[in-house]
């Protein structure tokens, strides 16, 4: 069980390095959602962004996390 607290906490670490990377928008948008569940009426709202403009900005947001993670993370 210890090696898996070591584990997740290194994965975090790695996640925000990957998330300190994206442009702040698409970060907050990738918390909001994927993070903290929230609803996307809400985040548009919040970001003043259209629905289809959440879909590209979430999309963009995991693949880069994605591209980042597979190079930091896997690659270990």
């Amino acid at each position: 069980m210890p090696e898996n607290v070591l584990e997740h906490k290194q994965f975090l670490g790695v996640l925000q390095n990957c998330m300190d990377k994206l442009p702040a928008k698409l970060a907050t948008l990738f918390m909001m959602r994927d993070v903290h569940k929230t609803d996307n009426e809400e985040i548009c709202k919040e970001l003043n962004i259209s629905t289809i403009n959440a879909w590209v900005m979430i999309y963009k947001a995991q693949m880069g996390n994605r591209k980042c993670l597979k190079i930091n993370w896997i690659g270990v």
